[in-house]
């Protein structure tokens, strides 16, 4: 950072404007600030910080109170710096809060504190912004300080330099690597750090894996008691060999557990071959039981089979009667028919003549009957049908016995069945 020029109005004990060329002062390398007491010597300190910062180096100064006492009361204190930081030139000008004469009437008003900060381009100057809190994060950000850290590295105001130098390792340690940029430094340091304690936990971590590996192989080596703290009290260089043999051991046991499950393997495969055998024959004895069910319901069922048979028989054989039977009827219907009409005709016949019975007396009136059998002629042809219907009912009554010959037959075959079904299942 460098200070080009600097000019104070109405600014402490400057009454008028006061305009100091730094980069003359500079030419040779150094100036010196030299006078007596109260000469003004730490207002032109307060007046670069407060230029920057919006408040002076001195503590004992009071920001509110800057304007000078031997001004003009109408007279605008002010402060202009030009400076130029990290290859940019710039120009802030900034006033503090002060009273001034009221315009109109009497009395005095408060002027609050305004900023104004350029940026010198292309020979000229450019407004950057008149926000106090936008131009305080610009030169924050340009000079990288704040105003305590500035007044105490940078100005050093009288009686400072001693605080500094008393301040703790703490404070001087923040302060000069905010100044000479340490930072990747701590950063290096801290990532050493937080490495050294991320490497004390690993170490810790593998540590405690590795007594639990050593507690579960004495367990699983059947190492108890009083041996397995000294399994685990053994020095790192002593373990392997206690490990080995450990491992031995184990593998003795692994061995012989694998001799004992081969076996017990082979005693499975023999019990479950012989399960599925008798799998096979409880289901080859469930399906003979039932067959033996199916046949005891079959053979509780033969009476009512029987008698199905015998009306299925007799159905059979009345078929063809039945046609014969109504043609009886219709012949019986038909004689009872002429008889009445004999009895109407002639009825002074003898009952028994009518009949058929009494020859004598037949002959007697067989003559007074001629003219009534004449008109009986139709009736001889329909006798004659039925003397037929009755030699057919009798061929019918004959097949009737055959049929029932064929179903005594077909019952003896099927009494003999069931000796059939049995030797066919045994078979």
């Amino acid at each position: 950072m460098r200070l080009h020029s600097l000019e104070i109005t109405a600014f402490g004990p400057y009454a008028g404007t006061e305009s100091i060329d730094l980069d003359a002062l500079t030419a040779s390398g150094l100036f010196l600030l030299e006078g007596p007491t109260g000469a003004g010597k730490s207002t032109i300190l307060d007046a670069v910080t407060f230029a920057l910062y919006g408040s002076t180096a001195s503590k004992g100064t009071s920001d509110d109170r800057l304007h000078s006492d031997f001004a003009d009361p109408g007279t605008t204190p002010s402060v202009t710096l030009d400076f130029s930081v990290g290859g940019e030139r710039l120009r802030v000008r900034r006033t503090p809060q002060h009273e001034r004469p009221r315009r109109r009437g009497e009395g005095v008003t408060t002027e609050a504190m305004s900023v104004h900060l350029e940026r010198h381009e292309g020979g000229t100057w450019t407004s950057v912004s008149s926000n106090k809190a936008e131009v305080g994060t610009v030169l924050g950000e340009r000079i990288g300080l704040t105003a305590e850290q500035f007044t105490q590295v940078v100005l050093l105001p009288q009686g400072e330099f001693a605080t500094f130098l008393k301040s703790d390792d703490d404070a001087r340690r923040a302060l000069l690597t905010t100044i000479f940029g340490t930072h990747l430094y701590d950063r290096v340091t801290a990532v050493l750090d937080g490495l050294r304690t991320e490497a004390g936990r690993a170490r810790e971590a593998a540590a405690t894996r590795v007594g639990l590996a050593l507690a579960a192989a004495a367990q699983a080596a059947g190492v108890e008691g009083a041996d397995a703290d000294r399994l685990l009290a053994l020095p790192d260089a002593e373990r392997p060999a206690a490990l080995d043999a450990v491992a031995a051991a184990l593998d003795g046991d692994r061995a012989a557990a694998t001799a004992r499950l081969d076996a017990a393997a082979a005693v499975l495969a023999a019990a479950e071959s012989a399960l599925a055998e008798a799998r096979q024959v409880a289901s080859l004895h469930a399906a003979l039981a039932d067959a033996r069910r199916a046949q005891e319901e079959h053979e509780l069922g033969r009476p009512e089979h029987e008698r199905l048979v015998e009306e299925l028989r007799l159905a059979h054989a009345a078929a063809p009667v039945a046609v014969l039977l109504g043609q009886l009827d219709d012949a019986e219907d038909a004689v009872r028919e002429a008889r009445q009409v004999v009895a109407t005709s002639a009825p002074d016949v003898d009952p028994a003549a009518a009949d058929g019975s009494g020859a004598d007396r037949r002959e007697l009136l067989a003559r007074a009957d001629e003219r009534a059998a004449a008109e009986l002629g139709p009736l001889v042809e329909r006798e004659s049908a039925l003397l037929e219907a009755r030699a057919a009912l009798a061929g019918l009554a004959a097949e009737l016995a055959a049929a029932q010959d064929r179903c005594v037959e077909v019952a003896a075959r099927a009494e003999a069945l069931p000796g059939l079904v049995a030797e066919a299942e045994r078979a």
